[in-house]
C-alpha cells in the first residue's frame, strides 16, 4: 500500500473553482491533477435587521438549494439562538425569513451561520 497523508486546506469562500492535484513527497511541485473540487456553501455577507422590520436574506452561493439552514447566533454558531430570529427557508429558494425582531440591543453583533 502507498503512503498517504492528509492536507486540510482553507479557502475564504466557496467556489467551483479548484484543483485537487497530487506529487510525489520528492516533487518539488504538485504535477498531477486529480480532480475538480467543489467547495459548497454561501458566499461571504452581511445581514443588517432593525428592530420593527420584517428581517429576510436571500443567499448567493455555490450548490445552495432549500435543504439548507440559515441561524443567527449570539455568540458562535450553533450556541445560544438570537431570541428573534426564525430559521426558515422559503420552499424551492435560498431566501430566509427571520421574522419581525421586537426585542433585542441595537447595535450587538450576531453571528450568522449556515449549515447544509
Amino acid at each position: 500500500s502507498l503512503p498517504s497523508s492528509v492536507v486540510v486546506v482553507s479557502v475564504s469562500s466557496p467556489s467551483d473553482a479548484y484543483a485537487l492535484c497530487w506529487r510525489r513527497r520528492t516533487d518539488s511541485a504538485y504535477v498531477i491533477a486529480v480532480s475538480n473540487l467543489t467547495v459548497v456553501g454561501p458566499l461571504p455577507t452581511d445581514l443588517i435587521c432593525t428592530l420593527g422590520v420584517p428581517c429576510h436574506k436571500r443567499l448567493v452561493g455555490v450548490g445552495l438549494d432549500a435543504e439548507g439552514f440559515l441561524g443567527i447566533f449570539v455568540d458562535e454558531c450553533g450556541g445560544l439562538p438570537a431570541s428573534w430570529a426564525g430559521t426558515r427557508g422559503i420552499a424551492g429558494s435560498v431566501d430566509f425569513d427571520f421574522g419581525t425582531p421586537v426585542i433585542g440591543e441595537p447595535g450587538v453583533t450576531y453571528k450568522l451561520c449556515w449549515s447544509a
